[in-house]
């Protein structure tokens, strides 16, 4: 009686391991696959995050093979509030992914996961950057070091809607976000494996008492060129008119 009891225990555990096996794929269990494409944005708008979140998403390309184990790095010791699959439909629909954290050094671990349904792997991570008060203005950054080498690292920090930059690399881009937020970012080509990139950024509401024009000139983003290609623009209009002025006075001479 002992021994049928221990066998059918035994049934039972076999297929309940076969289940888990065929839900909960072990990263030993996928082909490891090269990414194609990482996008790393901070964002520091959301109102249960007052420390911000980081969203890492790793895209492989779009013939890699599934199921497929993916490395990606986060700031060593931060917690994940979510890992998962992105299917490019409505966010309820993301499943979640089994993930392990191994050590990289001592600012960065690596995040294994496997993805089987989708070939977009997200990580969000509570505190990934850093939000600093200043007098005037906030500043924000950002830092991430790549595992492997990768064609292409988008680095990007998202504020508030209506946000001006008071500080921040002259060669930034800016776009938009979700809920009509702006998100400052820089794009990086062929990336070495072990290459670091920080991003670091003062913004303020667009009434603020400190505006891109009190910041120093090595620090106004793309305003700064914006001003000066309108002073040149209209200089060349200017001078354009004066010549056409020039040109029909000589004529009616």
């Amino acid at each position: 009686m002992r021994s049928i009891r221990t066998a059918s225990l035994t049934v039972i555990l076999s297929i309940t391991l076969a289940i888990c096996a065929l839900h909960f794929p072990h990263p030993a269990s996928a082909a490891q696959i090269a990414v194609q494409e990482v996008n790393v944005s901070f964002d520091t708008a959301l109102e249960n995050f007052p420390n911000g979140l980081m969203f890492v998403t790793a895209i492989l390309r779009e013939d890699a093979t599934l199921p497929a184990a993916v490395d990606v790095m986060i700031p060593a010791g931060k917690e994940i509030v979510w890992a998962g699959e992105v299917l490019g439909g409505p966010l309820e629909n993301n499943p979640m992914v089994q993930y392990r954290r191994m050590p990289y050094n001592d600012s960065f671990e690596t995040v294994r996961a496997v993805l089987t349904q989708s070939r977009t792997l997200q990580l969000e991570i509570d505190a990934g950057g850093r939000v600093t008060p200043q007098e005037g203005f906030t500043e924000a950054s950002v830092v991430w070091q790549a595992p492997t080498a990768l064609p292409s690292v988008r680095l990007g920090i998202v504020v508030p809607p209506g946000s001006i930059m008071t500080t921040g690399p002259a060669n930034i881009l800016v776009g938009r976000a979700g809920d009509n937020k702006i998100v400052f970012y820089r794009e990086y080509r062929d990336v070495a494996a072990g290459d670091t990139f920080e991003l670091r950024v003062g913004y303020a509401p667009a009434d603020g008492s400190l505006g891109a024009g009190n910041a120093p000139e090595e620090h106004r983003g793309i305003l700064f060129p914006l001003v000066v290609g309108v002073v040149l623009a209209a200089v060349t209009i200017v001078l354009i008119a004066i010549k056409a002025d020039t040109k029909r006075k000589r004529e009616s001479q």
